[in-house]
């Protein structure tokens, strides 16, 4: 009988005792294994939530009116008071005009008008009312004036419904099509006879107006004139434009002189009582060709046309 190989303790397992802090139990394992990771769950993807449509902006209905064309008053259109709006300032200046019958004559317009955004217009019945590149709205559906900052800007303005009556402060704008202008009407039939006050001016002006009338600005806008900071020198003058004395200028006399290069060859002052522009507000004016002396007090306005004064 064969004898059994011999063998080598080295070549004999080695048993290794692990003693788990949970229990007692042994067990037997070789420290050459290493361990397999635990297997985890795959998370399962988020849905994406599918995309809302984006509400479309509501449209703002057009307010009820009467297009361009020919329309006789109390037949096709209502007697009564319209705000008038420009349709397309940039190709061309709108248009209306009133004429008392149909025969198409010079004399039978009795009020006409050229504007680049908006006016008011009355009309009685049987009267004819001609309308280009606007649009007439009732005054019972036009919106007032919404005055951004307080500014209001080019177009004729009722007061009491669009600005309320206050003292205004009115710049030029900065524009070469020609001087600023302003007018103020008693009513809105559109005749020289309801015509208040105006005036052109290349600066800046003041103009008080009242509740009922009708502010037109072209090529200026306007701003309560308690909202505007006092005038700063330009230069270290006071230019051409209209001051309040008291806040923009110091009460006190003055050397006024016209500007050197005045195409007229002459400067003009004045000084009111009030910013009414009324011929009854005028205290003192003048139209000269060398320096003059005014003198004027707190409340009154000093106006300047062509010339400076050097304090």
């Amino acid at each position: 009988m064969p004898r059994p190989p011999s063998i080598s303790p080295k070549d004999c397992p080695v048993l290794w005792v692990h003693y788990n802090s949970q229990s007692s139990q042994e067990t037997e394992e070789d420290p050459t294994l290493t361990p397999l990771p635990v297997a985890t769950d795959t998370p399962v993807p988020t849905a994406t939530p599918a995309p809302t449509d984006t509400p479309s902006p509501t449209q703002t209905p057009e307010p009820p009116g009467f297009d361009a064309g020919m329309y006789k008053v109390g037949s096709d259109m209502p007697s009564g008071e319209y705000k008038l709006f420009c349709i397309d300032s940039f190709l061309s200046s709108a248009y209306y005009e009133v004429t008392k019958d149909s025969s198409g004559t010079l004399d039978s317009i009795l009020a006409n008008d050229n504007f680049g955004t908006f006016t008011y217009l009355t009309v009685q019945d049987g009267q004819y009312l001609k309308l280009e590149r606007c649009r007439a709205v009732p005054i019972s559906d036009a919106l007032p004036y919404d005055a951004a900052d307080g500014e209001y800007s080019e177009g004729t303005h009722k007061i009491g419904y669009d600005m309320p009556a206050d003292e205004y402060k009115l710049f030029a704008a900065d524009t070469l099509l020609g001087m600023a202008y302003f007018q103020v009407s008693s009513d809105s039939i559109g005749t020289l006879e309801g015509i208040v006050a105006n005036d052109n001016f290349g600066t800046f002006s003041y103009m008080t107006v009242s509740d009922g009338q009708y502010l037109t600005l072209t090529r200026c806008s306007a701003k309560a004139s308690s909202d505007v900071a006092p005038y700063a020198l330009v230069d270290g003058r006071y230019t051409e434009g209209m001051y309040r004395v008291g806040v923009d200028i110091p009460p006190g006399e003055y050397r006024v002189q016209p500007e050197e290069d005045t195409s007229l060859g002459f400067g003009y002052y004045e000084v009111d009582v009030d910013s009414m522009h009324s011929i009854n507000s005028i205290v003192a004016n003048d139209n000269f060709e060398d320096a003059r002396y005014v003198t004027v007090s707190e409340g009154q306005y000093l106006l300047l046309s062509n010339a400076f004064i050097e304090p």
